[in-house]
């Protein structure tokens, strides 16, 4: 889901995403200064949970090429889990599936 978190240098990061009437875009605030996501070739996106590895971060997130139909609130196309470290998109592999979404995003130690 959307998230927030706080960084091991006590930054304050929140994500989601950012709309307007032909577009949504992920997004996220560090600090409350906004960042938009880059989405490459894809029509929208939407930024999750984050997480923090050292000095990088990670956003999960989907993003979609597809149009999106303001009239009944949904996509409608494929959508390609994906996650963002420190800023840069990584589109994540589907196998034979159509398309999917990512959903959390956590660090484990070993």
């Amino acid at each position: 889901g959307w998230g927030e978190s706080v960084s091991p240098t006590d930054d304050v990061y929140m994500s989601g995403l950012l709309g307007t009437e032909t577009a949504f875009l992920p997004g996220y605030w560090k600090n409350g200064v906004l960042t938009v996501l880059p989405t490459e070739d894809a029509t929208y996106g939407k930024a999750g949970g984050v997480c923090f590895s050292g000095s990088d971060f990670y956003i999960e997130g989907s993003v979609f090429s597809c149009s999106y139909s303001f009239e009944n609130g949904s996509p409608n196309g494929l959508s390609t889990p994906a996650y963002w470290k420190n800023g840069t998109l990584v589109k994540l592999p589907v196998g034979t599936y159509p398309g999917g979404f990512a959903s959390s995003a956590r660090m484990v130690s070993k």
